[in-house]
């Protein structure tokens, strides 16, 4: 065989060598990757587990240290209701967005048009949270006024 030939061979066994080093150095990196991958999910698991385990031990160490005062309970559940629970309904003034949260950048439940009749359960600054149907939801207190049911 010609030196030359022998040289060409050389060369494209060290190629074939390198090349093959490179695709063993890819498959390892491949697999490791995937193996930290695993033992990070292992650690959120195991991490979740323990703080599950913490808040049942910590459960657990309340209930037996409950002790219940009947005759308090008795007389506070007994009572009959003395407030005068009365219902507050609104009539809307303008067309308006019932709202998720009591501000303009939350979702839109609905939109109540000028004189639908709301519930009112309560207010937060400028808003009033209502009930609708089967819907809670806030609107603009300025967009209702308070009416009188007989």
């Amino acid at each position: 065989m010609k030196a030359s030939h022998r040289r060409d061979v050389f060369i494209a066994r060290a190629v074939f060598v390198l090349f093959c080093l490179i695709v063993i150095g890819i498959i390892v990196g491949l697999i490791c990757v995937g193996v930290s991958k695993k033992k990070a999910a292992q650690e959120t698991q195991t991490e979740t587990e323990t703080q599950k385990e913490f808040v049942m031990d910590f459960n657990k160490d309340l209930d037996s240290e409950l002790v219940l005062d009947t005759e308090y309970a008795e007389e506070v559940y007994n009572e009959p209701d003395t407030t005068d629970a009365t219902t507050v309904t609104l009539k809307t003034t303008q067309r308006v967005n019932l709202r998720s949260q009591p501000n303009t950048d939350c979702e839109v439940i609905c939109t109540l048009d000028v004189g639908t009749t709301v519930t009112l359960l309560g207010e937060e600054g400028e808003w009033a949270q209502v009930q609708y149907n089967d819907q809670v939801g806030y609107i603009k207190s300025e967009f209702a006024a308070e009416i009188e049911i007989d």
